[in-house]
């Protein structure tokens, strides 16, 4: 069984509440980096994981989550920003979340969770702008400024890339392998909900997924694709706990088959040279 379980799950950080957020955050990305997603994938990541872990401690911490989740996605987004090559001031940043949570309002989308702002809300923008750089000094405090260093997609990558060196004669069932394992990074991480997982854990488990997921007649039989694929998993990586985590996802894609989770596959295509 998965470690999920909905019972388990905090006041306005539900699997629901979740896929909203990382959608918001998705969105945000999408008008930050047009056409292409993938190359701040490691961007998204990092920001979802500091808004996971800063809603738990929080939460757990009995502070009260009295920071509305806008004001959280905000600051999530501005301080993953300063660790990635995205170079845009706060301003710029609060003035895109604002045009994708108007869209949202606009096209009746549910609103974020825990968030004093509301539908055709007239927004007080040095207001909001004072309250993000409060949370960011708040937050960061807490956590004594221990940024989160590892994350998924970097991993992810890397084990891309060793893969794709041996995969000439497989080409079209590689790029198929690497957009659901893409998809399968993003699931883990919004389903299970614990920013504890070991970023490498979560990168391999999607890949060893994917490509479980792959029919052995789709490979090309003389180079063994498949198996070879799998063996380089098991040889890079010393422990085996990915491989527990790879067979609760299909349990997780069941459970988020009920909302609409942004995670084109296409996103693993995109100015992607591995």
């Amino acid at each position: 069984m998965s470690s999920f379980d909905e019972s388990d799950e905090i006041p306005f950080w539900t699997l629901s509440d979740r896929v909203t957020a990382w959608n918001f955050l998705y969105d945000f990305a999408k008008k930050v980096n047009q056409p292409s997603l993938f190359s701040t994938s490691p961007f998204l990541t990092s920001a979802f994981s500091y808004l996971s872990r800063f809603y738990h401690i929080l939460y757990s911490s009995q502070l009260k989550p009295d920071k509305d989740m806008l004001t959280l996605c905000i600051t999530s987004a501005f301080i993953s920003r300063k660790q990635f090559d995205l170079r845009m001031n706060l301003d710029s940043i609060i003035t895109i979340f604002l045009e994708v949570f108007n869209e949202y309002s606009s096209q009746e989308k549910k609103p974020l969770s825990n968030t004093k702002y509301g539908k055709n809300q007239v927004f007080q923008f040095q207001q909001l702008k004072s309250d993000v750089l409060s949370c960011e000094l708040f937050l960061l405090t807490i956590i004594g400024w221990d940024f989160i260093m590892e994350h998924p997609f970097a991993h992810f990558i890397q084990y891309i890339k060793l893969i794709r060196h041996q995969s000439d004669n497989d080409m079209a069932t590689f790029r198929k392998m690497r957009s659901r394992a893409a998809r399968y990074v993003i699931t883990i991480m919004v389903c299970e909900d614990n920013f504890q997982l070991e970023a490498e854990t979560i990168a391999t488990a999607a890949i060893h997924r994917a490509i479980s997921d792959i029919p052995q007649e789709n490979f090309s039989a003389d180079v063994e694709s498949r198996n070879f694929w799998i063996k380089k998993l098991e040889i890079e990586n010393d422990g085996k706990s990915y491989l527990k985590l790879s067979k609760e996802i299909a349990q997780m894609e069941e459970k988020l088959s009920k909302f609409a989770l942004q995670a084109e596959e296409k996103i693993a295509n995109e100015k992607q040279k591995a």
